[in-house]
């Protein structure tokens, strides 16, 4: 999470009075005259706001007006780029380039065409030779090359080019942030733990490398060094709301819920309170069992985002702790509507169903939750557990099957079966299932007797193991 920047353009008075001219010169089909200056301008304030079609007249006009003005050709190959035209964008592009030759903006403007067709090899050959020009920006070209290098996945280089960014220029936030995802996700957070340390010593009040050094130990799940780093950050801007954001997810991570209630707090004031950081806060409420505060700041989360599921979830189960469960329903029923993959919200109202005695809606909805993921065995056991328990047998061997048949790698399925059948008094299914499963995983063999302890009584099952066992 990088801080928040102000919007780019902003429009002032004269703009305005620019925009309006230009405007009323196109509503009434006459022509007036703009300087160079005033139509960079114009195509600046419509690019900005993606009224590319008024962009692209005042490039029309420019040119017309200012045919030895080339810089206007450079705008149109940019425009065409952004409307995802980018071959008519490559050949505008070119036609400069025989005009004017190669310059810093041409060559960087060329690249980001070749890189929108794909042409990611060609982007960086042009990059390289750009590096050469006498007027050559090496921060922005290093910059470019460091996501060309991404699109190639040769992401050494790209960290070599972003480090090649931040010894141009320190400062650069954005080289800084990106390095920090390119060991991410090279999965090289040693080599970035290192990096950033090498990088504070230089420049100790960055608090940009004490955040991603932060992140890096978190990425380690170096969680106390992790704090340290952001405690860093915060040290020397106390309103950077990131920084106390990932140290509260840590403190929480720690099971330290006291201290992250204070953190996220805190970032409630700086960021005026958005749904996730209401409800992390709320989580942390609930695992300290205070059930008013953690309704509290669920609520606010929904309200904040009503289509959050989990944070309605968060509502239904403070008010069912809080012994509440008719009214808790409505809130599960409420995030398994947005959500219908949820598993939480669907295992919750199942529950929430059967405990109210709506045994109908309950099976119909442990069945939606088996429906809804096919890689979780403990939700095919929880629902066969719950049918097992009200005596309806045949739905919770449907139930295995079914999970059997959409995901054969849940060996443990097979044991559940074979133990579901035992008990149901089924020796030959069971052993048949039983088979499966060490077929599989032999290892797991004493699941059968977590799921059924009974099943030691029957010898064929101890023969059969003790059989795999000897192979």
């Amino acid at each position: 999470m990088k801080e928040s920047s102000e919007f780019p353009f902003e429009q002032n008075s004269n703009q305005s009075f620019l925009v309006e001219r230009f405007e009323k010169m196109l509503s009434q089909d006459n022509l007036l005259f703009f300087d160079v200056d005033e139509f960079e301008d114009l195509i600046e304030y419509y690019s900005v706001r993606n009224k590319v079609d008024n962009a692209f007249k005042a490039i029309n006009i420019a040119k017309s007006q200012h045919p030895s003005s080339h810089t206007f050709m450079l705008k149109e190959a940019e425009l065409l780029a952004f409307s995802n035209k980018p071959f008519e964008a490559l050949q505008t592009i070119e036609k400069l380039e025989l005009i004017e030759g190669s310059n810093a903006d041409i060559t960087l403007t060329k690249a980001s065409i070749l890189s929108q067709q794909g042409r990611y090899n060609q982007a960086i050959k042009i990059l390289k030779g750009a590096l050469l020009l006498p007027e050559a920006d090496a921060e922005s070209i290093y910059m470019s090359l460091s996501f060309e290098y991404q699109n190639v996945n040769k992401l050494s280089k790209a960290i070599q080019s972003l480090q090649s960014v931040l010894k141009v220029n320190p400062k650069n936030e954005d080289a800084l942030y990106e390095l920090s995802y390119c060991f991410d996700i090279s999965n090289q957070l040693d080599k970035a733990v290192s990096f950033y340390k090498g990088f504070i010593d230089e420049y100790p009040y960055n608090r940009h490398a004490w955040y991603n050094l932060g992140n890096a130990f978190t990425g380690s799940k170096k969680y106390e060094k992790a704090v340290d780093a952001y405690d860093y950050a915060i040290l020397i801007k106390d309103n950077f709301s990131s920084a106390h954001f990932n140290k509260a997810n840590i403190l929480a991570r720690l099971d330290k819920y006291d201290e992250a209630i204070e953190v996220y707090k805190y970032c409630l004031k700086l960021e005026k309170g958005g749904a996730i950081t209401n409800f992390y806060l709320a989580e942390c409420y609930y695992n300290v069992e205070q059930y008013q505060n953690a309704l509290k700041y669920y609520k606010i989360a929904a309200k904040a985002d009503p289509n959050y599921s989990e944070a309605w979830l968060g509502i239904a189960v403070s008010l069912d702790q809080l012994d509440l469960l008719e009214q808790a329903i409505p809130f599960m029923e409420k995030a398994v509507t947005l959500d219908e993959t949820n598993l939480d919200a669907l295992l919750t109202l199942a529950e929430g169903y059967s405990r109210s005695g709506e045994k109908q809606l309950a099976a119909q909805t442990f069945k939606k939750a088996c429906e809804a993921d096919d890689n979780d065995f403990e939700v095919f056991i929880e629902a066969a557990d719950y049918f097992i328990e009200e005596n309806f047998i045949e739905d919770a061997i449907e139930v295995l099957i079914d999970g059997i048949t959409r995901n054969s790698a849940l060996v443990e399925l097979f044991y559940k079966l074979a133990a579901v059948f035992l008990q149901n008094g089924e020796p030959s299914k069971a052993l048949t299932f039983l088979q499966q499963g060490l077929d599989i995983a032999p290892e797991l063999n004493n699941l059968i007797f977590d799921y059924f302890a009974d099943a030691d009584k029957n010898q064929d099952v101890i023969d059969l193991i003790e059989l795999y066992k000897e192979l």
